[in-house]
């Protein structure tokens, strides 16, 4: 008897043991909407379905006689064909899931239910399994899990993911000895990026930082987006610090080379703390709230690097904690004060005017210095507010010395990005100069120089309308940041104020001072005044008017003093003329 004529009657078998003829059998599987294939014992194919034919898109007679495997993708697990026979052979049936390939190669998942009908004589035992495909299902549950574990905008594992990560990597190594880093990022001022052009440029800024630093630590870590714009780096197996410090190099590296957004190179920097396990915690909670403890703690040393955690920073954090909850009670309980350092005419030798710092008298700690807290009112949305104060009280103050006598004084007043980039910035200058009395050209506006770039069209659009005011406007910090002097050229300031690292840091005759030299001739061509800063010494000074310097200020001439010391100053200096 022929294979195909044996295989026919086994298919007769099949439907005698069903107690339907072969008519009605074909007219329930031809309705079928999964798809139905039977075997013989051999497990060879005897009838399948018009459904199972197009799932597959074999025809019965190209599928007939032979092995269902012939489908098989290759790849459904090995354990999981063992189970499928382990189950057939000790349960009759089995249910689950399948890899398969379509006649033209495209892959695809089905759910399968396959039941063993044994029968005496084993020849008459048969195979019955039915298909279903469960491909775009089971994407929809990829998918579902993809977004669940990966951040949407930059497509790296989200804060979710990489807590499972540690987890993982916190159970694989203990009792190992295995020590794992924790690395926490914070992208320094994001805040200023959204605010100034925008949330959808801030997202492309974002996409393009998370793109530089997974380049960084692919090979060396795992990254993750853990929120807004924080990062989070798991690296593994890493025994000593200077391991670590190869990977934090490569991640500054990738952040030194300015993004261009709109036209503008923007230059980001970053502040990291890590933690290592297990010597500061074993548990994945214990070991993000220290690397985060050591990252702000970068941010207080003044950002673009890194710490190492340690215990005093808990009592630093909870420190600054504490501080935080008391910015309010500083500006509502006139715990603030200005403080005044001089800016000398370095050809008369005279105060030309007076640059307004903050200072917070705490009733606890002191008199504290602004390094101290205006990071703290910058964190929690003060910085506004305590450059507003500094600007109302200045502009009285130099006004009630100028009723004194003193009539040429002007003040200076540093403004942070917040502030300069509100929209209430020129109202409340408005209201500080008419409420004072004091006239616009005895007020000068500072501002930062990577603030001015930061939203470069808008800060000039904003300077020339304090200049039509009268109000003067100096670019502070010059040579701090990355301005080019084409983007000097740009900026309608009147006065340039040399970075005080370049003076102080000066013998005279060094590369410090020959960029004094040079950023002062820049400025006399450009028709721009030049204030210098860090005048400590004697040779600092004559160094600077040796230069044609226009301004000079540091503590050769006087220490930031409250305002009665500096009235008392101002008097000596206009009567001995000393400088």
């Amino acid at each position: 008897m022929k294979q195909g004529q044996s295989l026919h009657l086994n298919k007769e078998k099949i439907f005698k043991e069903l107690s339907f003829d072969s008519e009605n059998i074909w007219r329930i599987f031809s309705h079928m909407n999964d798809g139905l294939v039977i075997t013989d014992y051999k497990q060879r194919i005897i009838m399948v379905n018009p459904a199972y034919e197009k799932m597959t898109g074999y025809t019965y007679e190209e599928v007939y006689g032979k092995n269902p495997k012939f489908i098989s993708s290759g790849k459904t697990s090995r354990e999981a064909i063992i189970e499928m026979w382990d189950h057939l052979n000790t349960k009759g049936t089995w249910t689950g899931e399948l890899f398969n390939k379509r006649k033209d190669e495209e892959e695809f998942c089905s759910f399968m239910t396959v039941t063993h009908v044994k029968k005496e004589p084993e020849s008459d035992s048969f195979f019955i399994g039915i298909m279903r495909d469960i491909t775009e299902r089971k994407k929809a549950e990829e998918e579902a899990s993809y977004l669940a574990h990966h951040d949407s905008l930059t497509g790296l594992p989200n804060r979710m993911a990489f807590e499972q990560m540690v987890e993982e990597a916190i159970e694989d190594g203990q009792g190992k000895g295995t020590k794992l880093g924790i690395l926490f990022l914070d992208l320094d001022r994001f805040k200023r990026v959204n605010d100034s052009f925008g949330h959808q440029r801030g997202d492309v800024l974002l996409q393009e930082v998370s793109r530089r630093l997974y380049a960084a630590v692919k090979d060396h870590g795992k990254i993750s987006r853990f929120g807004g714009d924080e990062f989070t780096i798991l690296v593994e197996d890493t025994e000593e610090k200077e391991e670590t410090a190869v990977l934090l190099n490569k991640i500054f590296d990738s952040l030194r080379v300015p993004v261009r957004l709109e036209g503008q190179n923007l230059y980001l920097t970053t502040s990291i703390g890590v933690s290592f396990y297990p010597e500061h915690g074993e548990s994945v909670e214990e070991l993000l709230k220290n690397a985060d403890f050591a990252m702000y703690q970068t941010k207080d040393e003044g950002r673009n690097n890194f710490s190492y955690y340690h215990e005093a920073m808990k009592d630093h954090s909870m420190e600054q904690f504490k501080l935080s909850n008391q910015l309010q009670e500083a500006l509502e309980g006139e715990q603030l004060e200005v403080y005044y350092q001089m800016q000398m005419d370095v050809l008369s030798g005279e105060p030309h005017g007076v640059e307004a710092l903050i200072r917070w008298n705490h009733p606890e700690k002191g008199t504290l210095s602004p390094a101290l807290f205006l990071p703290l009112a910058e964190e929690n949305g003060y910085l506004h507010e305590f450059d507003e104060w500094v600007l109302r009280k200045a502009c009285i103050q130099v006004k009630n010395w100028q009723m004194e006598g003193f009539s040429n004084l002007s003040v200076s007043v540093n403004v942070s990005p917040p502030f300069f980039e509100s929209d209430h910035f020129e109202t409340i200058v408005n209201s500080a100069l008419q409420e004072s009395g004091l006239s616009p050209e005895c007020l000068c506006i500072e501002i930062t120089e990577n603030n001015a770039i930061a939203n470069l069209k808008e800060s000039i659009r904003r300077i020339r309308r304090l200049k039509h005011k009268g109000v003067k406007v100096s670019l502070d910090d010059f040579g701090k940041g990355y301005s080019s002097l084409t983007q000097l050229k740009q900026f309608p300031v009147d006065i340039v104020k040399i970075d005080q690292s370049f003076v102080s840091q000066s013998n005279g005759n060094d590369e410090n001072a020959a960029i004094v030299k040079m950023v002062i001739d820049i400025a006399k061509m450009m028709k721009l005044r030049v204030t210098c800063e860090g005048i400590e010494t004697l040779e600092h000074y004559d160094l600077v008017k040796k230069q044609g310097c226009d301004f000079a200020q540091g503590y050769y001439f006087n220490r930031p003093v409250n305002s009665e010391e500096c009235r008392e100053l101002l008097a000596y200096m206009n009567n001995t003329k000393q400088f």
